[in-house]
Parts: structure tokens; C-alpha cells; sequence
């Protein structure tokens, strides 16, 4: 299981320039990157190790080849703005620094909402968490799944912001599930069923 940083299904995408100047200058520009890595810090966004793919004349390509560290928040699939807030990309930090990456075969690349506003977006890949106080508790835990979002965007959601879609196998339900998070602890061993009071 990977510590603090590991590998992701790799994918095309833009860093947001003014990342690569301390968000001093060069808003409003984009450089091609590979986004092939992640970092998870508990209590902070997620970070992306990508790899800038600048393509310039000679003399002014800066970045081509450049491995360059990213908060989830520079990045982009397609030029677009910066969110006006963090929870319509990752609505919670990380919840741990020990992690798993997984792309779930049922689901890849296919396509989802991301609620509440059912925003169209795709699916990649999944962030599992453990080792923490928060990330073992079942009433807290949370995955963080990686979509690319329609208007370019790329945001980490977990369950509970996402609807999945397949017209083969399904029908999409009509409003946000009327699901409530479960606080047992379940144990093959031991005291199972081991019930505590829902946490506000």
C-alpha cells in the first residue's frame, strides 16, 4: 500500500500556469501535462505529480519535460476557469497519508453526476484511505473518486456526490439518495454489530 505518494492510471491534462510562478504571474495560461502520480497528505487537497509537455519554438519551450507537483485545483482536462470553490472539485481533504489506488473495472471510464447539480463528468479511477482516526471510522470514511468533469474541471468525489451511469444495467435515480452514512463496526471476531450513536 502506498505512503504519501504512489502511482494513477495516467492521463492528459492542463497545470493551470500561474501554478509554476507561486500564483504570482501568467494567469490564465495552460501548459499540456501528464498527470501520473498523486500525494495525499492528511488534512490537505490532493497533489499531482504530472509532467509538463510544453511544445515551444526554440529558445522559448521552458517546461518540456519538467516534473512539476500540483494541488488537484491547477489542473484541468480541457482550458477552462478556476472553480469558485473547492467543494465542487474535493469536498474533503485527505483523510490519511496510507492509501490505495484502484480503477474499478465496472465503472471505468464511464459516466457520472456529480451532485447536487448532476454535473456530467467521467469516471478514472478511486482513492481508498486508512491508518488515521478519521479514515477508520466507519461513520467518517470516505473514497475519493477521480472524475474528469464536462466544462474541463477534475474534481475528487466520494460516494455519497456521485451518481453512476449505465443505461444497460440501471435507471438513474431521480433525486440525491435518501442513504444515511453506517456508523456500526463490523467484525468477523469479537464484538460485531458493536453500535455507537450516529455523530452530527
Amino acid at each position: 500500500m502506498p505512503y504519501l505518494v504512489g502511482n494513477i492510471p495516467y492521463f492528459g491534462c492542463y497545470v493551470r500556469r500561474e501554478y509554476t510562478r507561486n500564483l504570482e504571474a501568467r494567469h490564465g495560461e495552460f501548459i499540456p501535462a501528464i498527470a501520473h502520480g498523486v500525494r495525499c497528505v492528511r488534512g490537505s487537497s490532493l497533489w499531482l505529480h504530472t509532467i509538463l509537455m510544453e511544445d515551444g519554438p526554440p529558445g522559448k519551450n521552458t517546461s518540456g519535460g519538467s516534473a512539476f507537483l500540483v494541488p488537484i485545483e491547477a489542473l484541468c482536462h480541457l482550458e477552462c476557469a478556476k472553480p469558485n470553490s473547492m467543494d465542487l472539485i474535493q469536498p474533503w481533504d485527505c483523510f490519511s497519508s496510507d492509501f490505495g489506488v484502484a480503477v474499478f473495472d465496472f465503472i471505468t471510464r464511464g459516466a457520472c453526476y456529480v451532485l447536487p447539480d448532476r454535473v456530467p463528468a467521467q469516471y478514472r479511477f478511486t482513492i481508498d484511505f486508512t491508518g488515521s482516526d478519521l479514515a477508520d471510522d466507519p461513520e467518517q470514511h470516505k473514497h475519493l473518486h477521480i472524475c474528469l468533469l464536462e466544462g474541463g474541471l477534475i474534481g475528487a468525489f466520494p460516494n455519497n456526490r456521485l451518481l453512476f451511469r449505465d443505461d444497460a444495467f440501471w435507471k438513474l435515480a431521480d433525486s440525491k439518495p435518501d442513504f444515511v452514512s453506517l456508523a456500526p463496526e463490523f467484525r468477523a471476531e469479537g464484538h460485531q454489530y458493536l453500535t455507537r450513536e450516529p455523530q452530527p
